[in-house]
């Protein structure tokens, strides 16, 4: 990690004496950017607010902060820096910001036994424990939203640093979606791996109104659409050309600001999507093949929301091995009622297995239809976390690490099916055993693989699969993070 780290909080937090020491430890630079202004201009922060205003030192602060920021570099800034919102974006999308928290009693208390306490002007022309009270009031919010970490600051500065090294060796990851989408299905799986405090959500459209998203994202002449839910709970058309665009400089901005793991959350596909360092993890091209191979032989019924999207289904679920049947019940404005007719005439219509197709569908939709209907059912938030466990036949085994922890893979037991697991590599070259004969579907990215007895490399893109005998040994390449299917046969 050579990423600038920059310490944000209010007056007496500790950002000079910790950013020294954890500079020290990391093998990093460190700079104030109240000192290279003293250097630089050769006047003391009240010396420059005398002259030039608050205005004109926090526009000096702010070229100060983008003029500092560099490489392996640990960056103690100035307590009003979090004001401008242009430096909270900064540091955000160039570095990693830690917020060294601590009460304003303690702050004030620091502050009062500093010799250096009164070489800052006031700002509020109030006493020092008064003034530190309002000020961190007002700004405490800024921390807040700035911080990708917060750390206790109370104690020593030792035991800060401490904090801060733990802190940053945490998986981070964020669940992205296009508009409106409930993650209470999706966050259980990935605090078994993630903490709750290190994930965080984003939605391209999800606070935009449906006039304002028509305006900026309508579908271009001809173009198919793609329908997403909006804030306010309408369904909307919009381009998916211009969304992959827009997605795409989204995942660009949180591949630099050190995400591990970016969850996309779309029942549609998104074309052109990379990640350059973060694991993108795109279920719309997972889903299909896994539940294709879970459910092999069985006749899936499909459950969508609306008509729309019918016709792009087909694509979508080719590699089921009977062609899905579908119903309609929507999960925003329908009825249970509804919900239970559509698996009803799916049921009639042959289908011993129904998928809830859109993120708006939850367990309580999947299970009313097996309490009601006694069918196997999963609804696609669960199965993006690799809830199918339900579905008669099949039981979840424990999440498994492979390959030094690079990637994770859920399994499953099906008496008629054999296991299947799907998870994601990243860069890197990899020996792989197997216990028994499986097929591995390359979802997305690429794999370069040796196979046993072999003495030429051969690369599989999406979509392609291989085999592998059993006890047996093969050697993979990945030049991207790659996920994969992997069915493991039975033995013959």
């Amino acid at each position: 990690m050579t990423q600038p780290l920059f310490l944000v909080g209010a007056r007496g937090c500790g950002k000079t004496t910790v950013g020294q020491a954890l500079a020290s430890t990391l093998g990093y630079a460190f700079v104030d950017t109240d000192s290279f202004l003293l250097n630089h201009t050769g006047k003391s922060v009240a010396e420059i607010v005398a002259e030039e205003g608050w205005e004109g030192f926090r526009a000096r602060e702010s070229d100060a902060l983008q003029r500092v920021t560099a490489p392996a570099t640990v960056v103690a800034t100035g307590g009003g820096m979090v004001l401008a919102e242009r430096n909270r974006q900064f540091m955000q999308e160039n570095g990693i910001p830690v917020w060294l928290h601590a009460p304003a009693q303690v702050l004030a208390s620091r502050l009062i036994a500093s010799p250096e306490e009164g070489q800052r002007p006031t700002l509020t022309g109030k006493g020092v424990t008064d003034e530190i009270v309002d000020v961190l009031a007002a700004r405490e919010g800024l921390y807040r939203q700035v911080a990708r970490h917060i750390v206790d600051a109370t104690r020593s500065p030792d035991a800060v640093v401490e904090a801060i090294l733990r802190a940053l060796q945490m998986a981070r990851a964020t669940i992205l979606t296009v508009g409106k989408v409930s993650v209470s299905e999706v966050l259980p799986f990935l605090t078994e791996h993630i903490s709750e405090q290190q994930i965080s959500q984003v939605s391209l459209l999800g606070n935009l109104s449906s006039d304002e998203v028509r305006l900026q994202f309508s579908p271009s002449p001809g173009e198919e659409p793609l329908l997403t839910l909006l804030a306010d709970n309408i369904i909307t058309p919009v381009g998916r050309d211009k969304i992959s665009i827009a997605m795409q400089g989204i995942i660009e901005k949180l591949d630099n600001q050190g995400y591990e793991v970016i969850l996309l959350m779309s029942t549609m596909p998104l074309t052109g999507l990379r990640a350059r360092n973060a694991i993108l993890l795109e279920p719309e091209r997972i889903i299909p093949p896994l539940v294709a191979s879970i459910v092999d032989g069985h006749q899936v019924g499909i459950i969508l929301p609306i008509a729309e999207i019918i016709k792009s289904q087909a694509l979508k679920w080719r590699k089921l091995t009977h062609p899905p049947l579908y119903a309609l019940a929507n999960p925003i404005h329908g009825s249970e009622a509804e919900l239970l007719e559509a698996g009803r005439k799916l049921m009639a219509e042959g289908a011993d297995v129904l998928v809830l197709d859109c993120l708006g569908y939850h367990q309580k939709h999947r299970d009313l239809l097996q309490k009601q209907l006694d069918v196997p059912a999963g609804e696609f938030a669960s199965i993006v976390v690799f809830s199918l466990m339900s579905i008669k036949g099949l039981s979840m085994l424990q999440s498994n690490e492979y390959f030094s922890g690079k990637v994770k893979s859920i399994g499953f037991t099906s008496s008629s099916t054999g296991r299947a697991s799907v998870g994601v590599m990243a860069e890197g070259e990899y020996t792989f055993g197997t216990a028994q004969p499986e097929e591995m579907t390359v979802v997305s990215g690429a794999l370069h693989v040796l196979l046993p007895g072999e003495t030429e490399w051969k690369t599989y893109a999406a979509g392609e699969v291989f085999n592998v005998p059993g006890h047996s040994e093969f050697h993979l390449q990945v030049a991207e993070p790659t996920s994969y299917l992997c069915r493991y046969l039975a033995d013959k």
